[in-house]
C-alpha cells in the first residue's frame, strides 16, 4: 500500500520544479492528483508521465491568485475523483530582486498575489470540503527566508514571511477539525525560478559557501518532506515548519 492510497491531492505549481517532483511521488503512493498552473503544456506533460506509469491525474489550467480558479479547480478535482482532502500550495515567484525603496508597486504585489495570496485562496476553496470529509492535511512551500531575510528581496522576504504565519493561523483554526497545516521551507532548489543564481558559474560559488553540503537542492530532495506532511505518518503535525535547505540555516 502507498502511504496516500485513496487520497485527492491537489498541487499547485505542478508543471516543473518541486510541484512536478511532488506530483510524480503522490501519484506513485497511491493518490489522485490534480495538477494547478497557469501554463497548460507543462502539466499536460507531467500528466502524461504519470498516466504512464499508471497513475490518477487531471489537469487544471488555472491562476491561483483568482478565487474563481481556485474554486473551479477544486470542482474539477471533486468531479474526477471526490473531495480534495490533500493540498499542496507549491505556485511561487520571486520577482523585484532590489533594496527596498527600488520594489515597484507591481513587483511587491506580484510576489505578494501568487506567495501568498494563492495559497490562501487555494486554502479556503478546499476546506469545506476537507470540513464535510472529516479532516485533511495543506502543505505549505514556503522558504528559509520566512525565517530570515537576505538583502535584495523585500518583497520576496515578506511574502514568505506571511505564508508562515498564514501556516499557523490555518493549523490553530482548524486543529480539532483534525485539519492540519504544515509548511516545508526549501533553500535554494536547482528549478527555473532560481537559474540566475545555479547557472551562473561566479554567481554559484559565492551562493555555494552558505550550503554547508556543497550543493543546492533538487527537486526530488522536497517531494519526500511534502509527502511526509501529506500523509497520515504526520497526523499529530500541525503548524510545524520543516527546513529543508543542506545546512544552510544550521551556521
Amino acid at each position: 500500500m502507498g502511504r496516500l492510497d485513496g487520497k485527492v491531492a491537489i498541487i499547485t505549481g505542478a508543471g516543473v520544479g518541486i510541484g512536478r517532483a511532488t506530483a510524480e511521488l503522490f501519484a506513485a503512493e497511491g493518490a489522485s492528483v490534480v495538477l494547478v498552473g497557469r501554463r497548460e503544456q507543462p502539466l499536460v506533460n507531467t500528466a502524461d508521465l504519470i498516466r504512464e506509469r499508471g497513475g490518477q491525474v487531471r489537469v487544471a489550467a488555472a491562476d491561483v491568485t483568482r478565487a474563481a480558479d481556485c474554486e473551479e479547480t477544486v470542482r474539477v478535482a471533486r468531479d474526477a475523483f471526490g473531495t480534495p482532502t490533500v493540498l499542496v500550495n507549491n505556485a511561487g515567484t520571486f520577482e523585484g530582486r532590489r533594496r527596498v525603496h527600488e520594489i515597484s508597486p507591481e513587483d511587491f504585489q506580484r510576489n505578494v498575489d501568487v506567495n501568498l495570496l494563492g495559497p490562501f485562496l487555494m486554502t479556503r476553496a478546499v476546506i469545506p470540503g476537507m470540513l464535510e470529509a472529516g479532516g485533511g492535511s495543506i502543505v505549505n512551500v514556503g522558504s528559509i527566508l520566512a525565517q530570515f531575510a537576505i538583502p535584495c528581496a523585500g518583497a520576496y522576504n515578506a511574502s514568505k514571511g506571511g505564508l508562515l504565519m498564514l501556516t499557523r493561523s490555518t493549523a490553530i483554526d482548524y486543529a480539532a477539525d483534525r485539519i492540519r497545516c504544515n509548511m516545508v521551507s526549501p533553500g535554494l532548489v536547482e528549478t527555473t525560478m532560481t537559474e540566475g543564481v545555479w547557472r551562473n558559474p561566479e554567481v554559484r560559488r559565492e551562493a555555494l559557501r552558505d550550503y554547508p553540503m556543497g550543493r543546492f537542492g533538487q527537486p526530488e530532495d522536497l517531494a519526500p518532506a511534502i509527502l511526509h506532511f501529506a500523509s497520515d505518518e504526520s497526523s499529530f503535525t500541525t503548524g510545524a515548519v520543516l527546513v529543508v535547505d543542506g545546512g544552510a540555516t544550521a551556521h
